[in-house]
């Protein structure tokens, strides 16, 4: 959004749009001093450029696709743009927050992460963290179970449960966090 102004200055000139190489590489360079972002993202974000400038009338904008597949390829080689490396960072920052596997699955997914890629940041029988640590991470930041003050736990056990099971893990990991096993645990 930027700085807002102060009383009586102009607004800042907007760049125009443009589907021109120089262009398209000034934006992709900018978008990726920002973020760390997945090949499909970048491409995405510079598709949704062309089709701003095209909708302004520019000319170059019907030979920007091809432009911009040399441009996610060309940073691809160099290592600018890694999917790889994309996908274990996230995947790492969403344990920390406590994200299941489940959960960080479909968001690398949704990010344009092929499946192939989301299997080697998770391979079979071994995680980054334990599923148990993330559980407790999420417990932990949401003040459910033995987070919560004493006298309540009790009451919002179910509920605890229930919040732990929409992020993503399985019943045993969730009442393993929660802990106090109670006879309402059939209802789940």
């Amino acid at each position: 959004m930027g700085k807002p102004r102060k009383f009586g200055e102009k607004p800042r000139e907007k760049r125009p749009p443009t589907g021109s190489r120089a262009g398209l590489e000034a934006a992709a360079l900018r978008y990726l001093e920002r973020f760390d972002c997945s090949t499909a993202r970048l491409k995405k974000v510079l598709t949704e450029r062309v089709s701003k400038a095209a909708r302004a009338g520019v000319e170059e904008a019907a030979a920007a696709p091809a432009i911009i597949e040399q441009i996610l390829e060309r940073y691809q080689s160099s290592g600018l743009i890694n999917d790889q490396r994309f996908a274990q960072n996230f995947a790492e920052r969403q344990r920390d927050r406590g994200a299941s596997r489940r959960m960080i699955e479909q968001k690398l997914r949704q990010r344009g992460i092929s499946a192939e890629l989301v299997q080697q940041v998770f391979p079979r029988g071994e995680s980054m963290k334990s599923e148990l640590e993330a559980a407790q991470a999420f417990a932990r930041r949401r003040r459910l179970g033995p987070h919560r003050k004493p006298d309540v736990r009790e009451a919002y056990r179910q509920k605890d449960l229930m919040a732990l099971a929409r992020a993503g893990f399985d019943y045993d990991t969730a009442s393993r966090v929660i802990g106090n096993s109670s006879a309402n645990d059939d209802e789940f």
